[in-house]
C-alpha cells in the first residue's frame, strides 16, 4: 500500500514562490513601482531579487544574487 498525499485541495503553499512575485528585466530603481513595502520582485536579466523599501519607485535594494 503507498501513501498518496491529497491533493483535493491546493493550497497557496504548494504554488512555486515565483507566481507570487514580480519579475523585471532590469534594475528596478527609477522604473518600478512597488506595489507594497515590502514587495520583492526579481530582476530576470541580473539574476538578482531587489526588495522595495517604501512604496516609490527609487526605493530598491538589492537583497542578493542568485
Amino acid at each position: 500500500m503507498a501513501i498518496v498525499p491529497d491533493r483535493a485541495g491546493i493550497t497557496q503553499l504548494d504554488v512555486p514562490w515565483t507566481t507570487w512575485n514580480r519579475k523585471v528585466t532590469a534594475e528596478p530603481n527609477g522604473a518600478t513601482v512597488p506595489q507594497y513595502s515590502g514587495e520583492i520582485v526579481i530582476d530576470t536579466t541580473n539574476n538578482v531579487l531587489w526588495k522595495a523599501m517604501a512604496p516609490t519607485n527609487d526605493c530598491w535594494v538589492a537583497l542578493t544574487s542568485f
